[in-house]
Formats: structure tokens, sequence, C-alpha cells
């Protein structure tokens, strides 16, 4: 910042300070009596005394105090910092997405700036990390795009973020994610002319009469470290319906709730994202059925309840 510009916000800075009513005159007062006092013990000579400025001293000082107080404050200069390091990925690959661009806002909408007074930004490098240092304990969003990606909003932490590719606008995608160290399943089914199938880690992919695939898992995970991802096609392709299975619960026979694992999952259609659910409380069931599109039309259901095998998910 250069001297003009710092003079200048500090001047604002110092006049918004909002002073104890009667301040001005209370300090005034007070210097027209120290003068007077001093006065008197001299003589009227003007001889010089230090203790006849120690009230002018203090309240320059309380001024000066809180005039930086206010401007530092403002500038976020007393505020603790993190570093945090941030990796983006494909959602239908898991390939480290180069170049993408990251900005950061405050719980308000406001970009947050940097020391020159510029948008704060960051870029991925070759490994798809990119580095920012944020106010600590502080709300903060990172909005993530790259070019051919559907941009995504998320809470600003360090940890790994997928992006979807955009799609044709009758394409769907769902991007389970999680932070529980189990084995969630991403699970589609399917129901076109009186025929009902499953799509999931054994059953990959769903094809049409012409035997062209309409239906994907593009990413598979077994405990978090990765999402699963499935994309489909609705048009003309019937009625579907996503779900998450919890396999751990199944075979490890343990007491599993959704929102213990952190599951959410990201929709997106065609060029945008449509929205983020997750579980918000703790009802227990092994299979979270999310939302249903039949011809066309998307449907959020968010219902828990309980199998005891995977290939009962309907």
């Amino acid at each position: 910042m250069n001297d003009t510009r710092f003079a200048t916000e500090y001047k604002k800075s110092v006049d918004a300070v909002a002073l104890p009513e009667g301040y001005k005159e209370s300090l005034i007062s007070a210097l027209i009596e120290s003068e007077k006092t001093r006065s008197s013990e001299t003589g009227g000579k003007n001889t010089w005394n230090i203790r006849s400025f120690i009230p002018a001293i203090v309240a320059a000082s309380l001024v000066i105090l809180l005039g930086f107080g206010a401007f530092f404050a403002m500038r976020g200069i007393f505020l603790e910092k993190e570093e945090l390091h941030i990796k983006v990925y494909s959602a239908t690959n898991l390939s480290c997405i180069k170049g993408a661009r990251i900005v950061f806002r405050d719980k308000d909408g406001n970009l947050l700036a940097d020391k020159k007074g510029d948008p704060l930004t960051a870029v991925t490098d070759e490994n798809g990390t990119a580095t920012a240092t944020l106010p600590k304990d502080t709300a903060v969003s990172a909005e993530i795009s790259s070019d051919g990606y559907i941009p995504l909003t998320v809470e600003a932490q360090a940890g790994n973020f997928y992006i979807s590719p955009v799609m044709t606008e009758d394409t769907y995608r769902a991007v389970l994610t999680w932070e529980k160290s189990c084995d969630l399943d991403a699970i589609l089914t399917r129901e076109y002319k009186g025929k009902a199938e499953q799509l999931y880690y054994f059953n990959s992919d769903f094809t049409n009469e012409e035997g062209t695939v309409i239906a994907t898992l593009d990413t598979d995970s077994e405990n978090g470290d990765g999402p699963e991802t499935i994309t489909f096609n609705s048009n003309g392709n019937g009625y579907f319906r996503f779900s998450v299975g919890s396999y751990s619960s199944l075979k490890e026979e343990a007491d599993f709730t959704f929102a213990n694992a952190g599951a959410t999952v990201t929709l997106y259609q065609g060029d945008k994202l449509i929205g983020e659910y997750s579980v918000s409380d703790a009802e227990s069931g092994n299979v979270w059925c999310v939302f249903e599109v039949s011809d066309g039309t998307l449907t959020i259901i968010d219902d828990i309840y309980t199998v005891s095998a995977m290939t009962e998910i309907k």
C-alpha cells in the first residue's frame, strides 16, 4: 500500500472512532485547568513542566491507539491466518485438474482481498493442488471453476474436492462423498417396460435397446478416500432412483447412521449444480433413498430404510 493510501485510510479509521460523549469538552477543560494550575505555580512565567502535559499526552495516545486499532482490524492484520492445501479432481475419473481457479468469499458473499487489495485467488498446479492463506476460524467459501466443468462452491478447508464435467441437458450426475472410514455404495435402480435392474459395483453399466450405454458407475470407493459417481441419461430411458447403501453395516452387522458417516450427495444436471443433500438426523438404517427421476422430472425423496441384502434395494 502506498503512503498516500495508507494516510487516507488511517484518517478515515481515526475519524470513525466513536469517542465517549463529552470527551472532547472534558479534554479541553482538563487542559485549561492544567494550564491555570501551571500558571499559578510559576507565577505566570512560561516554565515547561512535563506533568502539565500528561493529560494531553494520554488523550493523544488514546486517540492514536484507537485509530490504529480500527485501521488494522479493518485490514485484517490482527486475524490469525492458516495455510490451506486444496486438491481438485474430476468427479468422473479422479484425474487431477490443472489450472482450476479458486476464489474466496466471506460469510456475506464479499470477495476476500490480498495485501494489494485485489481479489484473493488460487490456481491449481499440475498435481491439481492449490495453496491459500486464509483467516483462521472464519467462515469462508471457495468457488472452484475450470473450463469444461460445472462450478462448485464449498466451505474453504483443506482437502480433496471433485468437480463435474459439463453434460447434455437431459443427463444427471450424482457424486457421493463421505468422511468416516466405512464402505458406502452409490446405487442406481432403473425400471423400464416392466424390467427392473440395479447399477452398482458389480454391474457398472446400463444400456438401452440399441446397446448404447445410458448409465454408468464412473468411480467406486471402498473407504471414503474418493467419491462414488454415477451418470445417467433420463431421456426416454425409464424411471430412475438413486440410493446410498451401507455395505459396512451389512458385512459387519454394526449399528450405523448416514449422518455419522458424513454422507453427502452432490447432484448435477446438464451444465448446472442442482443441489447438495445430506442426512439431517441420526436415524438408523442401511439404505438412504436420495432422489428419483421419472419422465424428466426430478423428485427429492430423502428416505432411510433397512434391507438384509443389497439386492433388496429398490
